[in-house]
């Protein structure tokens, strides 16, 4: 195991985010678009973290959601870059799996533990 090379340190992160969304046949549909976010320093993470504050997944998405790829129309044809970002922070499907996608990618172990309640549950 070789030791960490700060050059190749970057400052956002490209994470996959899954996103389940319901139908009116009551069933599911699934897919996935990928999110580059800006990489949160330690005290930034400490604060989302924290209980006692209180962002919304919106609030999250709108600081550290950078842009989006893989959304589009049927047949590979993807919306410009600009449309695709609007549109992900439009959908609450969306905005709640990208803040989940983001929080787990750099803190999974504490992720469930402390984040509050109802940024858990609010868009």
């Amino acid at each position: 195991m070789g030791g960490i090379n700060i050059e190749q340190y970057e400052e956002s992160v490209e994470i996959e985010v899954l996103v389940s969304f319901g139908t009116t046949r009551g069933t599911k549909v699934q897919g996935s678009f990928f999110g580059k976010f800006k990489r949160p320093t330690q005290d930034e993470l400490t604060d989302l973290l924290d209980p006692e504050n209180d962002y919304s997944n919106g609030e999250l998405l709108d600081k550290y959601l950078e842009s989006v790829r893989g959304i589009g129309k049927g047949g590979n044809q993807e919306l410009d870059a600009a449309e695709q970002l609007a549109w992900v922070k439009k959908s609450p499907e969306c905005v709640a799996a990208g803040a989940v996608a983001f929080l787990k990618a750099f803190r999974p172990e504490r992720y469930d533990e402390k984040t509050s309640r109802r940024q858990r549950s609010r868009g």
